[in-house]
């Protein structure tokens, strides 16, 4: 009798990594997570910015998502905690408060800008920790609130066009780590600055050169017992 069996069909069982492979494919594709949501005080200290500073299109007057906006970083809570415009985004004049309505605002970096304007009154909230308005057209004298940041670790205020010597306010800035006052454009006296043997955390200084503008009044500090310091400009 004739033999009816044949070749066997093959049956195609998928892998293990096969099937998963499958699945993952089959499976809807999720939308990018959305960022955090502004809160609305700070949304309306965006604006108010933008109004003075024209920076972002106005499309991104109408969101409340923190991703779209340049520039700034948010907290999941939507509070601004940085905002970094160097590099040339900055052609108007310094506002004076908008910042101090940020309260979680710990980084503000507008350096090598077209920034103009006194900083006298300059407003600022006590959870910064970096402040750089370097090689811009700043002027006036370093505000006193200054003193008032408990939390500030970074200042540079390198080539500016302000005029008046340190404030030794300053000196209570315990965990101020790097100052850099180069370039300056002193015009008046130096006032005594022994205060800076305060800054007891300081490692980097970059102090302003008189080259004859200045005259020093007083005592200038003796900073070898800062232990702390590794690079400093001589005075």
């Amino acid at each position: 009798m004739e033999s009816r069996t044949g070749p066997r069909a093959s049956l195609d069982i998928p892998s293990p990594t096969q099937r998963r492979t499958s699945l993952l494919e089959a499976a809807p594709s999720r939308p990018p997570a959305a960022g955090p949501i502004l809160d609305g005080s700070q949304l309306c200290a965006l604006l108010d910015l933008n109004a003075a500073w024209h920076l972002w299109p106005t499309n991104s007057n109408r969101s409340r998502r923190c991703d779209q906006w340049d520039y700034i970083q948010c907290t999941r809570q939507g509070f601004i905690v940085s905002i970094d415009l160097s590099l040339g985004a900055v052609n108007a004049t310094m506002p004076l408060t908008i910042f101090s309505r940020m309260p979680q605002l710990r980084r503000l970096v507008l350096s090598d800008n077209l920034l103009s304007g006194s900083i006298t009154h300059l407003s600022l909230p006590s959870s910064l920790r970096v402040l750089d308005l370097s090689h811009t057209s700043i002027s006036g004298a370093l505000p006193l609130t200054l003193s008032a940041l408990p939390a500030l670790s970074y200042l540079d205020v390198s080539a500016t066009s302000i005029s008046d010597s340190l404030p030794s306010t300053l000196s209570r800035l315990s965990l101020l780590t790097y100052l850099n006052v180069g370039a300056w454009n002193i015009t008046g006296r130096v006032e005594d600055l022994s205060w800076l043997s305060s800054l007891t955390n300081l490692h980097t200084l970059h102090a302003f050169v008189l080259d004859g503008l200045g005259s020093v009044t007083g005592d200038l500090p003796s900073l070898t017992f800062l232990t702390t310091l590794k690079a400093m400009q001589s005075l």
